[in-house]
């Protein structure tokens, strides 16, 4: 049922116990009013007839009985009128008498009138004395009419009000009900998550107040979940970023909730904890440290809340993994223990780190070099033990001390101004010092300094790590003048060799001459071994003669001044092509020649290369088949390749060594001092060569590289030149 159906029946019953108690209150003291009147009237009637019959009683006068019986009831007021002795007797009657006078019983009320006459009767009295009675009837038929008329329109309006009534009812129903109507509504919109409803509110009756007062809650239920969703989403977002889980203990210390985070975070089952205690998950190879583990018993047998309590246990994959544990205790509403609840956090990577940070200190403690940490203002805060051992210092003396401690003075000042002027940019810095023990004593330190900074980039501190190179210096002087005097004998010995060379010339040519003129002096006279003995010698002078004149190249090659020029290498190919022209004619070689590119170097030492490298070919050629020669540079790498005789792997090497030759001089002419030449000008020009060959009968192939523009260092004219050769261009 309707709250509206309820109000207006509520109110239509209320109404309807009102009306009738006041229709039915109403209608009796309008009932007994009238009924009063009308005993009063009867009253005062029977005192009227009893006064007015009084003497005609007296003197038996019927006739005038009967016109004061008449006379009364003409009004027709009374309905019957009859006058009595006191023993009964009938003296006068008139009017319609229902009762006669033996049956007469007076009224005592209207309730008691059943015929609708009021019976009443009244003593006639002389001197107190009674002489007879008066018995008349009172018409009631106007009483009972206006008694009925009465009644009729007390219900009548007593309709119309509950009428006026029940429709104010309802118009009240209709409009409460559609203002708690709007209150539902608008609190179930609320409960449904549609906190921007509002209810219009017209009026300024209570309903309208109230209905003010639930937009006004609203607002700050607005407000509040909407704090709250921010709290909410905060909570979830810290939730998901955070690398802790959540767990639960019963009283006897076991497992028995753990979140699903803690098999993402630690890669171990949840399942695989639960109803065991935390000791319980340890394995036997785990180090326990019993003061730690006392310490958190003491905690939970207390019911004590504990924090950071670290333990490992082994993951399903078999790694260690440290968790961190923080609880506080849980009780019942009657205040009985019944467990733990908590965070936890997989801790291995800060353990590991520590670890690491343990190593690196052990690292340090024991390094061989000296290790040195300053503050920005120069001022030690950490020195290792090596440092103490190389300086003599002990850590107190050195902490807060300034590194110029160990300044001996032997150090240059510019050496210093680069050093701070290098950290203050930033960046790291190599040097050496000549510094000075506690003792006094000099010690050479190779040193490396750099700035630390900290998370943010900031230099918060410099950290030197130094080297004692005392020992190294000592032997590097040492070396240093061996080194010196190696340099001078080779000199003196390239020197020999060139005087030598210059000066064996003439006599070689005087042999070459005397042996010639010898041979046309003794003309026929000459016998045959005469002959083949000045043949031997003159060969041999020509062959000594070639050395020579070999070995002077190779000293020039050596000794003469580079020129650092850019060399065209295709002209310098043909220049050295035209030099070998009766050669290529002779052999009817081949010629492949690429493009080359233009280098840095010495023209007339390139030519020479490419002469020797080409030359080579065709004097180490097939004899049964056409040489065929092929020129290039790919990426920066130069090649002379041939179809020749080839050379062994075993032997690489030895083919640009001076004086070193694979084949006899009756097989092949020459020196051997051709590919050392080579090899001279290539390593001067800052390259390298090199040969790749299949073996015997496979044919060679000779790399070389130059300075090139791109990718190569660029010899100075003055780079490759050694004391010697300076002296002799001087």
């Amino acid at each position: 049922m309707k709250f509206r159906t309820k109000t207006v029946l509520g109110v239509a019953v209320i109404e309807a116990v009102l009306l009738t108690i006041l229709v039915l209150s109403t209608l009796g003291i309008m009932q007994r009013t009238a009924e009063q009147e009308l005993l009063h009237r009867a009253e005062t009637t029977g005192k009227l007839l009893a006064a007015a019959s009084r003497d005609a009683l007296l003197a038996w006068d019927f006739a005038t009985l009967d016109s004061i019986a008449q006379e009364a009831t003409s009004s027709g007021r009374l309905r019957y009128v009859r006058f009595m002795e006191k023993d009964g007797r009938v003296l006068a009657q008139y009017g319609d008498a229902t009762a006669g006078p033996t049956g007469f019983s007076a009224d005592d009320g209207l309730k008691t009138v059943d015929d609708g006459v009021l019976d009443q009767q009244a003593e006639i009295l002389v001197a107190g004395v009674p002489y007879g009675r008066v018995q008349f009837g009172l018409d009631i038929d106007s009483v009972t009419a206006a008694t009925a008329y009465m009644r009729g329109w007390a219900f009548g309006i007593s309709a119309v009000e509950m009428v006026l009534v029940a429709l104010f009812s309802l118009l009240l129903g209709l409009y409460l009900t559609r203002q708690l109507a709007s209150l539902r509504d608008a609190s179930q919109r609320l409960a449904q998550g549609d906190m921007t409803y509002r209810i219009p509110v017209k009026g300024s009756d209570e309903l309208a107040e109230t209905a003010r007062a639930f937009n006004t809650m609203a607002d700050r239920l607005q407000s509040f979940y909407g704090d709250l969703a921010e709290r909410e989403a905060r909570f979830r977002q810290y939730s998901e970023v955070n690398s802790d889980w959540y767990w639960e203990t019963d009283r006897d210390e076991r497992y028995v909730f753990i979140s699903d985070s803690f098999e993402s975070i630690t890669g171990r089952s949840p399942a695989t904890l639960l109803g065991k205690r935390r000791w319980d998950l340890g394995s036997t190879e785990m180090e326990v440290d019993a003061e730690l583990w006392q310490g958190h018993l003491e905690d939970l047998s207390a019911h004590r809340a504990f924090r950071d309590f670290k333990y490992w246990i082994e993951a399903d994959n078999g790694r260690p993994c440290w968790l961190k544990e923080s609880g506080v205790p849980r009780f019942d509403d009657e205040g009985h223990f019944i467990g733990y609840r908590g965070t936890g956090a997989d801790i291995t990577a800060a353990m590991e780190s520590a670890h690491r940070m343990h190593m690196l200190t052990r690292a340090v403690e024991q390094s061989p070099v000296s290790v040195v940490i300053t503050d920005l203002d120069r001022r030690i805060q950490y020195v290792n033990p090596k440092f103490l051992d190389a300086t003599g210092y002990g850590a107190q003396e050195v902490i807060g001390q300034m590194p110029s401690i160990l300044k001996s003075g032997r150090t240059d000042d510019t050496v210093y101004q680069d050093l701070w002027a290098t950290l203050e940019r930033g960046e790291q810095w190599r040097g050496e010092f000549v510094n000075r023990r506690k003792d006094g004593s000099l010690y050479w330190e190779q040193a490396t300094i750099q700035p630390i900074r900290n998370l943010e980039g900031r230099i918060t501190n410099y950290l030197g790590i130094k080297l004692d190179i005392t020992d190294r210096k000592r032997a590097e002087d040492k070396l240093g003048h061996l080194l010196d005097e190696l340099k001078r004998s080779n000199q003196d010995l390239e020197q020999f060799a060139y005087v030598a060379s210059h000066d064996l010339k003439q006599p070689l040519r005087q042999i070459s001459s005397f042996a010639t003129l010898l041979e046309r002096r003794l003309g026929d006279q000459a016998s045959d071994e005469v002959r083949d003995y000045l043949g031997f010698l003159n060969d041999g002078a020509k062959r000594m003669q070639a050395l020579v004149g070999d070995l002077l190249d190779y000293s020039r090659v050596s000794h003469r001044p580079l020129h650092n020029d850019s060399v065209a290498m295709d002209e310098v190919l043909s220049a050295a092509l035209v030099l070998l022209n009766a050669a290529m004619a002779d052999g009817a070689a081949v010629i492949e020649r690429q493009p080359l590119p233009n280098v840095q170097g010495d023209r007339s030492q390139l030519e020479r290369l490419l002469q020797n490298l080409v030359g080579n070919a065709l004097k180490y050629r097939d004899p049964a088949r056409t040489p065929i020669i092929r020129i290039g540079c790919d990426d920066g790498v130069f090649f002379v390749a041939d179809n020749g005789i080839g050379i062994a792997a075993d032997q690489a090497d030895r083919v640009f060594m001076i004086f070193q030759r694979l084949h006899s001089a009756q097989a092949y002419e020459g020196t051997g001092i051709g590919l050392a030449i080579c090899r001279k000008i290539v390593e001067r020009h800052g390259g390298r060569i090199w040969l790749s060959s299949a073996g015997d009968g496979q044919g060679t192939t000779f790399f070389f590289t130059l300075p090139g523009p791109a990718a190569h260092h660029v010899v100075d004219s003055g780079a490759g030149l050694g004391q010697a050769g300076a002296q002799q261009q001087a």
